[in-house]
């Protein structure tokens, strides 16, 4: 069974984070749980893509952390 997978992302200067993990469904998908919000307000939002390979959703969690990147955010986890 594959361990799942979180990865966390934060904005210090906007003060803002993002956060993705892995889990399975209750059917047996792969659910990619996507968050983001800021780290002083309760306002955010979550997104959630459904995938039948564990390898390809963990390409699209790569892909994520590669823009997370890209647009300043620092990984923590």
């Amino acid at each position: 069974m594959e361990t799942p997978t979180s990865q966390l992302w934060i904005y210090p200067e906007k003060r803002r984070y993002y956060r993705v993990w892995l889990s399975r469904d209750l059917f047996g998908m792969i659910c990619l749980h996507c968050t983001w919000g800021g780290l002083d307000s309760a306002r955010g939002g979550e997104r959630r893509e459904i995938f039948s390979d564990w390898q390809v959703a963990r390409d699209k969690l790569e892909l994520v952390a590669k823009r997370r990147q890209q647009h300043g955010y620092n990984c923590i986890q």
